[in-house]
C-alpha cells in the first residue's frame, strides 16, 4: 500500500472512530485530530431506518415435479422447524402431496414441497415416487 493510500485509511479510521489517528506521512510525534463536522452528519430525520417484517419470507425455491422423490400416503401434520412433541403441528399436508426427501431421521423426516416449503413429517407416511 503506498503512503497516499495509507494516509487515506488512517483518516477514514479516525473519522469512523471519532478519535485520533497518526498521519503516516509525517513523523510519529505529529497526530491529526479529526472530528466529524455537524454539516456532514445526517440529521436523525434523514438517517435511514430499518424495519423488521413480521411476514415470513417467501420460499426462494420451487422444485419441478420430475425432481420429487416421495409422496405422502395420507394427510399428514407437519412441523416447520422441528418435530417437537410439546407443541402442536404447524399445519397439514394433503395425501398425494409430492415432496423431496431432504433428511431422513428416525420417525420424522425433513421434506420440501414443490413450492419450497420445508417441513418435518412422519417418515411412515412417505412412499417413494413410482414405488
Amino acid at each position: 500500500m503506498n503512503m497516499k493510500n495509507l494516509a487515506a485509511v488512517a483518516l477514514l479510521s479516525a473519522a469512523v472512530s471519532g478519535g485520533c489517528a497518526k498521519d503516516e506521512k509525517s513523523d510519529a510525534t505529529t497526530t491529526m485530530k479529526t472530528s466529524p463536522s455537524p454539516a456532514t452528519q445526517p440529521s436523525p430525520a434523514t438517517q435511514p431506518t430499518m424495519t423488521m417484517s413480521t411476514k415470513p419470507a417467501a420460499p426462494a425455491v420451487t422444485v419441478p415435479d420430475k425432481d420429487m422423490t416421495h409422496v405422502l400416503t395420507k394427510d399428514e401434520a407437519y412441523y416447520a422447524t422441528s418435530p417437537a412433541q410439546a407443541r402442536s403441528p404447524d399445519g397439514t399436508l394433503k395425501a398425494g402431496t409430492k415432496v423431496v426427501l431432504l433428511m431422513p431421521r428416525g420417525s420424522y423426516s425433513q421434506v420440501m414441497t414443490a413450492d419450497g416449503k420445508r417441513a418435518y413429517v412422519s417418515t411412515a407416511s412417505l412412499k417413494p415416487v413410482g414405488g
